[in-house]
């Protein structure tokens, strides 16, 4: 169907333009004068109207898409935070917990309304660097969303999972911390806060370095970022050569 429309396309642009005011005296003529040359003449006529009409046919939705292009919102990483938060858990206070969180922008090509992306939500896939496959794969958490603890218990929480990007702003993305308790890595997002001094045993990191690839989808978005870095006994250790490679 694409194909019979393509062809549709093509015919009609091409029989318009040789029946326009230049070309029906020339293709007139073509039936009468009996010169080589001038049959010849026509013949690139055609040949020529039938290039200017392809390239009017691939034009129009190649100057539609980049008119979406620009329109369209563009989320970048923007930088990767290792860095020291404190937490509470009841009356336990921890103080200079490692912290890996990752920086995202929205810069897109204009100042369009559509530029906007909305409801973006995170998915984070954990692997192992000698392995191929994730093992693990969590909801991300924004950390400019609610705590969880600030939500009724009884009510919903998938709220919390998606975020707006207006035009240039920054939302960071939390992806693991070191348990201060145990000196163990893990996975951050929201479902360790209904784990006691947030350890969640199905978050454990297991080994001491890991590839990451975060995945946003969203209104006019689905992009991937993949990242890796080092978990030592002093915190995180970031990979900045696979931080330039997204560049």
């Amino acid at each position: 169907m694409r194909l019979q429309k393509f062809f549709a396309a093509i015919g009609s642009d091409w029989l318009a333009r040789m029946s326009g005011p230049l070309t029906v005296p020339f293709t007139i003529a073509a039936f009468f004068v009996s010169s080589e040359a001038y049959r010849v003449s026509f013949a690139l006529l055609a040949v020529v109207a039938a290039l200017v009409t392809s390239y009017r046919v691939w034009e129009k939705p190649a100057a539609r898409l980049e008119a979406l292009e620009q329109a369209r919102p563009k989320i970048k990483l923007n930088a990767i935070h290792a860095k020291t938060v404190n937490q509470t858990w009841g009356t336990h206070i921890f103080t200079d917990i490692p912290f890996l969180a990752v920086e995202f922008i929205n810069e897109p090509a204009g100042p369009y309304p559509s530029a906007r992306a909305n409801d973006v939500r995170a998915s984070i896939s954990y692997y192992r660097i000698s392995e191929s496959e994730p093992f693990l794969i969590i909801d991300g958490r924004w950390a400019e969303s609610d705590q969880p603890s600030a939500v009724n218990p009884l009510a919903s929480k998938s709220h919390l999972l998606a975020i707006a990007f207006g035009i240039g702003q920054k939302n960071n993305l939390d992806i693991a911390y070191r348990a201060p308790q145990t000196g163990e890595y893990f996975a951050w997002n929201n479902d360790n806060y209904a784990h006691k001094d947030f350890l969640y045993p199905e978050h454990l990191l297991q080994g001491d370095a890991f590839k990451i690839e975060v995945r946003l989808r969203g209104e006019w978005v689905d992009e991937r970022f993949p990242f890796t870095f080092r978990a030592t006994e002093h915190g995180f250790v970031i990979d900045h050569e696979s931080i330039k490679r997204l560049a």
